[in-house]
């Protein structure tokens, strides 16, 4: 046979052999080639095959295609900076209280005080009739410092979804923590306010209330009318004891007689006006702080290095919410003798501090992963216009309506007691108030996780998450102790806020 023959057969066999080979490899292929997904690149993941950990080539190739993680998260929400309750530029005052008196024309005993009760017949008091002074209070009243919160830990969740392919993605993240809530019960709480309530006091009893040798009633209960605090005749806005003056027959018994016809009425007694305490025997302060937050960004992932892990760049707006709340009940005694010492119980006031900020951020992650086990660190920068909006509600003095029960026991019952009366505002006093403010934010966050691969495309994740973000609005802070309707300072709007915690959870294909 010749060459050229042989060389012909060859030729055939071969190609009769690939055209066999080419046909049966068409039959063979998936009809998927050919159908396209509903959503692409579903089918790459493979959720529960066997990872490929070959450590020949480039070893673990960084996925690609759709990614997500759930996670259970357990963090501290930093509480609000220590302040007082009450006014920070009044921290103590004198007011009205139970001890020795002083006017400036000498100084008034409590028998003094009680005008001529306890006192000789036809006396009035050691005090010249008509001299006027105004009284030095008795005793200090301070704020309360025990406005102190701290930094519960509290739970939530956070979600991640994207996609990533060729080095180019898209990835949202929100997180949602639950409620943190402090209460703090305190008892004998006194509050100082810029502009401290101002009245007449009615505690000194009419003439027959007393028992014996007593020279101060013991109960507080009253006669009906303003006390005589500066010794003058005069009982605050209620006129002068008249006794045997022209046209009067009645002696000078401590009760103001009204005035005959001609003669001209009795200006109100000023010096008979006293800056009452404000204690409360029960208060109870609450701190709620509320957090959520999400985010969009545009990913970059570089150049793959085996040695050098995977570095990823990423972009995109964000937006947080922190929403602090600050309410107290305060309450008064509302029995005798205690009563007096507080004109405003019983109180209530809410404070909210809603911030939302708006923020453009920027930040990278990178990664590593040996054989199952893989480290990443992320880090995000942002800078946020905040969008502060504080409202405030409450109502003093809410029981200032109602009468107080009699004193019962040795002293008389014949005279019902009436709350003091505060002539620098009106009881009970509702108040609300609003304020809109715009500051600017920075902050940042650090992520920390460690992930074991259990399957081909399902991790799970262990880690630690830092936040941190300047110039919130919290609600203690801001509330300005002033009457009759307290307001907000909107000077104290400013305070860092820092949250920490550990997250736990699943990641699919990331």
């Amino acid at each position: 046979m010749s060459i050229k023959h042989l060389l012909r057969r060859t030729a055939a066999v071969l190609g009769l052999t690939l055209s066999v080979v080419q046909s049966a490899a068409a039959q063979g292929l998936p009809s998927s080639v050919s159908e396209p997904e509903f959503v692409p690149y579903v089918e790459d993941l493979q959720l529960f095959e066997q990872p490929d950990l070959s450590p020949y080539g480039r070893g673990v190739q960084p996925p690609q295609g759709w990614f997500g993680s759930v996670e259970f998260i357990n963090w501290t929400v930093g509480a609000p900076g220590d302040s007082a309750i009450g006014n920070d530029a009044v921290p103590v005052q004198q007011v009205y209280g139970r001890s020795t008196y002083t006017v400036t024309s000498g100084s008034l005993t409590h028998a003094q005080v009680a005008q001529n009760v306890a006192l000789p017949a036809g006396t009035v008091s050691t005090i010249v009739p008509g001299t006027s002074g105004t009284m030095v209070n008795s005793y200090d009243q301070f704020n309360s410092n025990e406005n102190t919160f701290n930094a519960d830990w509290t739970s939530g969740s956070r979600f991640e979804f994207g996609r990533i392919n060729d080095g180019l993605g898209w990835f949202v993240s929100t997180f949602t923590l639950g409620t943190q809530t402090q209460d703090n019960t305190l008892s004998n709480v006194s509050i100082n306010f810029a502009n401290q309530p101002v009245g007449f006091v009615d505690i000194v009893g009419a003439p027959g209330t007393i028992n014996a040798g007593q020279v101060n009633p013991s109960g507080f209960v009253g006669d009906g009318f303003d006390d005589d605090l500066d010794g003058d005749g005069v009982y605050g806005r209620f006129g002068r004891d008249r006794g045997v003056a022209p046209g009067f027959g009645n002696p000078l018994d401590g009760i103001p007689d009204v005035e005959s016809q001609g003669f001209p009425n009795v200006p109100v007694d000023w010096d008979d006006a006293v800056t009452l305490p404000t204690i409360f025997s029960t208060l109870i302060t609450s701190n709620k702080t509320g957090v959520w937050g999400v985010e969009t960004n545009r990913m970059y992932r570089l150049d793959w290095s085996p040695r050098g892990g995977v570095w990823e760049l990423f972009a995109g707006p964000r937006y947080l919410n922190v929403d602090d709340t600050y309410t107290v009940e305060a309450i008064a005694r509302n029995t005798n003798p205690q009563y007096y010492q507080n004109p405003l119980g019983d109180s209530y006031w809410a404070t909210e501090a809603q911030n939302n900020l708006l923020a453009g951020q920027f930040g990278g992650r990178w990664s590593f992963q040996r054989e199952r086990w893989q480290v990443s660190v992320e880090t995000r920068l942002f800078a946020a216009a905040n969008f502060q909006n504080v409202q405030q509600n409450g109502v003093f003095g809410s029981l200032n309506d109602t009468v107080v029960p009699p004193q019962t026991g040795a002293v008389g019952t014949n005279t019902i007691p009436r709350r003091d009366d505060v002539v620098n505002m009106q009881l009970p006093s509702s108040f609300r108030s609003q304020v809109n403010i715009v500051e600017f934010s920075p902050g940042m966050e650090m992520r920390f996780n460690l992930k074991y691969q259990v399957f081909r495309s399902v991790y799970l994740q262990l880690g630690y998450t830092a936040l941190y973000v300047d110039n919130v609005a919290r609600a203690s802070k801001m509330v300005q102790y002033q009457l009759p309707g307290m307001g907000i300072n909107t000077d104290n709007n400013k305070e860092g806020l820092f949250m920490n915690g550990v997250n736990l959870g699943v990641v699919i294909n990331r």
